[in-house]
């Protein structure tokens, strides 16, 4: 096919010019009230979802409940827990479907008493709730005050004789096992120290009193054994005689 030639003389080129022009002129200016195609528009962005879990934790020191949100959450927490707190004893907490935030608000509402003071304990962050992510860094912190001034609640030293529970076939160990088992039921009080002395068979507690008096209702629930063994020992005299 041969190629069509076209000729247009000069002023019918500068008209189809100037048409051109004056097209690209307008295209380039946008109508009023109109968004050019090409400025993005700003996007509002949601703020990021705390893992929800459920927690049991039995009570004890910080470390230990990090440890628990950590399994029932399946990731790791970032904490920081300072040396001078790292053996405050926390209260026991179960949750169901929560998040660290709202967690971590609920144990700072709680007080916990003490023989020497009242404190409440919890963990907290410079970031605000909207911008709180699983990765968030948390400061454990402790708050309390003594009551008044006064001097702190003095220990009290008692001492127990274990020969009549030991010859029912307890050990001293199975004793004080038991012992120290109702004292961690306790955690906000401090176990007092436990010392057995052989050559007496006495049993020697020094420390919080509540938590010596609890050496006392141990040894009442092992009573009805000393009864068992009683009968025996003095039918074994009778026949002595």
């Amino acid at each position: 096919m041969a190629a069509a030639v076209v000729y247009l003389n000069v002023s019918t080129m500068k008209h189809y010019l100037s048409l051109a022009l004056l097209t690209a002129l307008l295209a380039a200016v946008p109508v009023s009230g109109q968004v050019p195609a090409n400025k993005a528009q700003p996007v509002s962005a949601a703020s990021p979802q705390l893992t929800l879990f459920d927690l049991d934790f039995p009570g004890g020191p910080p470390a230990a409940l990090v440890a628990a949100i950590e399994k029932a959450s399946g990731r790791p927490l970032n904490v920081i827990i300072p040396v001078e707190y790292s053996k405050h004893q926390l209260p026991p907490l179960k949750m169901r479907h929560v998040n660290v935030y709202d967690l971590f608000v609920a144990l700072g509402q709680s007080e916990v008493f003490t023989s020497r003071r009242q404190y409440t304990a919890s963990f907290r962050t410079g970031k605000e709730r909207s911008s709180l992510t699983d990765d968030t860094i948390w400061d454990f912190y402790l708050t309390g005050a003594s009551f008044g001034d006064a001097a702190p609640m003095p220990s009290v030293a008692q001492f127990y004789l274990l020969k009549p529970y030991v010859d029912t076939g307890l050990t001293v160990d199975d004793i004080t096992t038991a012992i120290q088992t109702a004292w961690r039921m306790n955690p906000a009080r401090e176990a007092p120290s436990l010392s057995f002395h052989k050559e007496t068979g006495l049993l020697i507690a020094v420390g919080d009193p509540d938590q010596v008096a609890a050496i006392n209702r141990v040894l009442q629930a092992l009573d009805p054994l000393r009864k068992v063994a009683q009968p025996s020992a003095t039918a074994s005299d009778g026949k002595k005689n």
